[in-house]
């Protein structure tokens, strides 16, 4: 069990889509499509209790790794701070799940798609490979935010408007533009915005900074963009939404 949280690894190293990767993301998978199809088929009192243990499990993963960080003396304000997208998802999803927050199904559906699948395809879990504590924990809560955003949508009957998408688009830029001179002020690079992310990611590809920028923002609009499509008017008359929920 020492040798699972140790942050003195000495395994095998992460292996991009090996046997453990895939497995890791074929377990999420199997979990996640049993979540939903169990809430789908769920009374409310059952489906809330779902839900709310979907959001507990985000609340402890998340307060897990601060523990792991600090008592390694590895916690560190320029890094650990939950200012990345995909970490402060994973408290935003929590308290959301967790109290059933529906003007926060947005974000969920729109970050937790778009913006966490790429974690879980590509996670940046260091030198650490299976089955050490932070290989597992980043791909599993990579794909718990991907299982939550599908959660709103399939269970809770969010529907996605063309309003909801403008705003998560400037929020995100707005969030960015903020971030920039926190990044100045604490010497980090929260949400990139700075530099290049130091791990292997599809920034490589792009121009120096700050020209990958305007990149990822072409990104980000198409994906998102993609993600609405399926909700356009022709699909709402098809599949209408819950009464009660945010439009």
């Amino acid at each position: 069990m020492q040798s699972f949280f140790d942050i003195n690894y000495a395994g095998a190293p992460f292996v991009l889509f090996g046997s453990a990767h895939l497995g890791l993301m074929a377990f999420a998978a199997l979990v996640g499509g049993l979540l939903i199809r169990a809430g789908r088929r769920a009374g409310p009192i059952k489906r809330a209790n779902l839900r709310k243990g979907l959001g507990f499990f985000f609340l402890i993963n998340e307060t897990g790794t601060h523990i792991w960080k600090l008592n390694y003396g590895i916690w560190a304000v320029e890094e650990t701070l939950p200012l990345q997208l995909c970490g402060a998802m994973a408290w935003i999803s929590g308290v959301a799940l967790l109290v059933g927050w529906e003007k926060a199904w947005p974000m969920l559906y729109f970050f937790g798609l778009g913006g966490a699948l790429q974690g879980v395809l590509t996670p940046d879990a260091g030198v650490y490979g299976f089955p050490h504590y932070q290989m597992v924990e980043t791909v599993i809560v990579h794909s718990a935010l991907v299982i939550g955003g599908l959660w709103v949508v399939l269970v809770e009957g969010y529907r996605p408007t063309f309003r909801h998408l403008v705003l998560i688009l400037v929020g995100l830029n707005a969030a960015a533009l903020v971030m920039y001179f926190v990044n100045v002020g604490l010497g980090s690079n929260y949400l990139f915005v700075n530099a290049k992310p130091p791990n292997a990611s599809i920034v490589d590809l792009m121009p120096e900074w700050p020209w990958y920028i305007p990149v990822l923002e072409v990104i980000a609009i198409t994906l998102f963009s993609l993600l609405y499509l399926p909700f356009a008017s022709f699909w709402r008359r098809l599949v209408p939404a819950r009464q009660g929920l945010p439009g």
